[in-house]
């Protein structure tokens, strides 16, 4: 069907209707029995057999609706396993279509999945109306949001990283999915759960004894994880992608990791004492016990870390250091004159800008990672307090970041509130309100995902989910 007009600002409104078995619907309900099989509600059914219902209203078609998503999502006919003459009377008990072979239901339609379960309510006062599936599919939540998986967990969820089938590629790993490694912690200790980022399946679990999780990257075809044992020393715990193992690890004493990041010889480190480390990433040498160069920087601690092809940079309060990629030797400083800290570091995927956001702040800045200067500033506060002004009448209290991480040309920003705010340059692009607590970690996952069509994937975590 092609719909246009001459005039552009006109609105062009298109309904689609199988006129064959359209029927007037009066004020007291409508009365008939005709329809595709398996997408005829129950209450239709049972006036064709006499029994407890005289008429029906349009949440009959609210039932046909619902069945219509599911042929979208499992991209089969709905009751297709059943022989025609039985799926009358499977509707009629309440059997719905399956499930449990239909992974992209919950890994990647998961809002859909559970508005096509409402619109299929064997009790028609149950079902959404038009007006609030409306307003439903039009949620960013419903749009953009794959999966919603609860982690099972004794432990709090802290950080994460994401490994791509190209980073198995490089390790030489036969894989072709992407996995997500995750950090949870508490005060009996942490542990390490590996899940298929498809199917949010748990492929496995390592536990970190008696330590408290502060970061985690992928270090080439390792991934590691920085830990605070006590107020003591620190600990770094690497493991191999390709076993999914602990193969080595390195004490620190009187320092503790912040923060991680990688070139591609080297892993570096900042830790809360003020110090930047550099290890070899070649995992032999470091087993050969090679001493690693190190810095002191700050008697402050090392808030953010990232290497770009020219340098190190690292953040810490309002300052952002450069040093050389092989020695350490300082190549310059910034300093923000305004109250707000520098905060994190992300390098984005094209690398050649470098976002900052402090958390417990509201500002979210973008730095020319050549020319090592500052492009723009963002006051992602009064984003925040226009959303809650316009959506709720109720002023926030915690706009505050608590996450961040680029996405292609993007910089998604995990707020205090449990929102996550999109970025393009300085255009907030759209944002959702996810979570009831403070985001505590984004990734992007630069992919494909369940649906094999995506550039890339972003993952959040929130407490349990």
């Amino acid at each position: 069907v092609l719909l246009w007009s001459l005039d552009p600002e006109s609105l062009c409104h298109c309904k689609l209707t199988d006129f064959g078995i359209a029927t007037h619907l009066a004020p007291v309900g409508a009365r008939g029995l005709i329809g595709t099989k398996g997408f005829i509600a129950p209450e239709v059914l049972y006036i064709g057999k006499r029994k407890q219902h005289s008429v029906y209203d349009h949440k009959a078609d609210i039932f046909s609706f619902g069945m219509f998503l599911y042929q979208m999502i499992a991209r089969r006919h709905p009751y297709s396993e059943l022989q025609p003459q039985r799926i009358d009377a499977a509707v009629e008990s309440g059997e719905r279509p399956r499930l449990q072979d239909v992974s992209q239901a919950e890994s990647a339609y998961h809002y859909l999945t559970r508005l096509m379960q409402t619109c299929w309510e064997d009790n028609p006062r149950n079902r959404p109306t038009t007006e609030e599936i409306i307003k439903t599919v039009c949620r960013y939540s419903l749009q953009s949001i794959m999966c919603v998986h609860p982690v099972r967990s004794r432990f709090s969820l802290r950080h994460i990283c994401a490994i791509t089938p190209a980073d198995f590629t490089y390790a030489q790993v036969p894989r072709n999915s992407s996995e997500v490694w995750v950090c949870c912690d508490g005060a009996e200790g942490a542990e390490l759960n590996i899940y298929n980022a498809n199917t949010m399946v748990k492929i496995s679990k390592n536990f970190i004894k008696e330590n408290q999780v502060q970061c985690i990257c992928l270090c080439g075809d390792h991934v590691w994880v920085g830990s605070r044992a006590g107020i003591e020393y620190g600990v770094i715990d690497i493991f191999s992608i390709s076993t999914r193992e602990l193969v080595h690890n390195i004490r620190m004493r009187e320092n503790s990791v912040s923060c991680i990041a990688c070139s591609d010889k080297t892993v570096y480190l900042g830790t809360l004492e003020g110090y930047c480390f550099s290890f070899a990433r070649d995992i032999k040498l470091i087993q050969a016990n090679a001493k690693p160069r190190y810095k002191y920087v700050s008697e402050h601690a090392v808030d953010g870390i990232v290497a770009t092809k020219q340098c190190v940079w690292i953040s810490h309060t309002r300052y952002i250091y450069f040093l050389d990629l092989d020695n350490l030797a300082l190549e310059g400083s910034l300093h923000r004159q305004q109250d707000a800290f520098i905060g994190l570091l992300c390098l984005a995927a094209d690398g050649n800008t470098v976002w900052s956001a402090h958390r417990g702040g509201v500002i979210l800045s973008a730095w020319d990672a050549i020319k090592k200067l500052n492009k723009f500033d963002i006051d992602v506060g009064k984003h925040l307090r226009s959303i809650a002004e316009l959506h709720t009448n109720q002023p926030h209290q915690d706009m505050v970041i608590t996450a961040m991480a680029p996405a292609l040309d993007t910089v998604w920003v995990g707020i205090a509130t449990g929102h996550v705010l999109v970025f393009n340059d300085e255009e907030l692009l759209t944002w959702c309100h996810p979570y009831t607590e403070y985001v505590r970690f984004i990734a992007c996952i630069p992919s494909s995902g369940p649906c094999e069509t995506e550039a890339c994937m972003v993952i959040t975590g929130a407490k349990e989910f």
